[in-house]
């Protein structure tokens, strides 16, 4: 067999998988890039001897991005993908240069701490569109039953335990992973189910409920307020357009609220009663956010590399810091703490362009959408660890990407590129 014949065979399978995901299967293979996030990291250093867990996650999921790119092809990234990647790669080498453990370009927090900030955004490199809007809301819709389920299997092989007994007396639902892990999977969940059902689907309102009551079966407050805002809003978007169903999902709001209140209500006070988790119930966030503040007073400029928090909290001297808060629980602290406040300013000004450019690539019910899961990842990012656990910043590098996607340009890279360079030669001086 010739390199010819093979490229064209090749050339062939890709095109007929390409038909394929442009039909009702189309939601497998999104669903796919995502499966490595339904396994915990404690699983993964069991399954392959101790190695670290989150990093055999990464690699898993950047191998299936990259699987996704092959079938799909690839698409230039607007301009804030660009900014978000840039200042990432520029903290790393101020990182290189400001350490103190002389390590160099090769040190592991600093390549880690990057790869986790960076990594996420290349969902923006594949191009979407071959997987029809139904699909790829669908994908993201499944993402937390599945995690569920596939934790089930966990628990029943013993390798982890479907649920979490705390000292609080609060039992949440784990699947496998630390529950706020599963919550951070369950919000864009939501997002794909009432995504679906603002596109008149009324499986999407339901499997939004499903995921809405894992949220709150993890007793995960910060995650469970943030699937509220954008199931809540939805809501409101459904009576204003009149939306297919639109009062049976009122009707099962209101449900959803009594019934969680019996359910939930309870675990949630007690992981919030103030004996338990301090003057502020934030499960002793005050007092980490405090340390990590005092510590960025010392670096505000630069900040102390990207994975420099996890450093800071074993050097803090505090069990609980050093013990619950490998990460400072906060994006935007997390973020000031790695890089400083120039490059948190320039990451803002990337992650809240996309924003807006997601926004504005959509219409209708979709676009106010949009926009409801921007707020609830602001309010989300506030509390906990929305860019820097894979949990929850792939799915939501990856749904922007996804709802990105009707705005992409359909040219390919090689032709823009191309475009690009007889521009220029146009242009050229004769």
């Amino acid at each position: 067999m010739t390199v010819e014949s093979l490229g064209l065979r090749m050339s062939e399978l890709l095109s007929r998988l390409r038909s394929f995901l442009a039909g009702p299967w189309g939601f497998l293979l999104p669903l796919i890039v995502l499966a490595p996030l339904a396994l915990g990291t404690g699983v993964y250093e069991k399954l392959f001897g101790g190695a670290n867990g989150a990093t055999v996650q990464k690699i898993a999921v950047l191998v299936l991005l990259a699987i996704a790119a092959l079938i799909l092809g690839l698409r230039l990234p607007p301009w804030p993908i660009w900014v978000i990647l840039g200042a990432v790669t520029v903290a790393f080498f101020v990182g290189v240069v400001i350490n103190d453990r002389g390590n160099g370009i090769l040190d592991s927090t600093l390549l880690r701490g990057a790869v986790g900030y960076a990594f996420p955004w290349l969902a923006f490199f594949v191009d979407w569109r071959p997987v029809s809007q139904a699909s790829r809301a669908l994908s993201l819709a499944l993402l937390a039953p599945f995690a569920v389920m596939l934790g089930s299997v966990i628990h029943l092989v013993n390798l982890g335990n479907l649920f979490r007994h705390e000292y609080t007396g609060a039992v949440r639902l784990a699947a496998a992973m630390p529950p706020a892990h599963l919550a951070a999977l369950a919000i864009f969940s939501v997002v794909g189910g009432v995504w679906l059902w603002v596109m008149g689907r009324r499986a999407g309102l339901w499997l939004a409920l499903l995921s809405a009551a894992i949220c709150g079966l993890t007793g995960t407050r910060g995650a469970l307020i943030a699937a509220g805002i954008i199931f809540g809003g939805t809501l409101v978007v459904a009576l204003c357009y009149k939306l297919p169903y639109w009062k049976a999902g009122l009707v099962s709001g209101v449900a959803g609220v009594v019934g969680g209140s019996f359910l939930i209500l309870p675990n949630l006070l007690k992981r919030a009663a103030q004996e338990a988790h301090g003057a502020l119930a934030l499960s002793g966030r005050e007092e980490a956010w405090a340390y990590f503040l005092g510590r960025l007073a010392e670096r505000p400029f630069v900040g102390y590399g990207p994975g420099g928090a996890t450093e800071l909290s074993q050097q803090s001297g505090n069990t609980t810091i050093t013990r619950s808060f490998v990460s400072p629980h906060s994006a935007y602290i997390s973020l000031l703490v790695d890089v400083g406040w120039p490059l948190f300013l320039a990451l803002a000004l990337g992650i809240g362009g996309l924003l807006v450019m997601v926004v504005r690539a959509n219409v209708g019910p979709v676009r106010w959408m949009a926009g409801l899961l921007g707020a609830a990842c602001v309010f989300y990012g506030a509390f906990d660890n929305l860019l820097n656990a894979a949990q929850s910043a792939v799915p939501f590098a990856l749904t922007l990407a996804m709802m990105f996607a009707p705005a992409m340009t359909p040219r390919s890279i090689a032709e823009e590129v191309g475009e690009r360079a007889l521009l220029r030669r146009d242009l050229r001086p004769r």
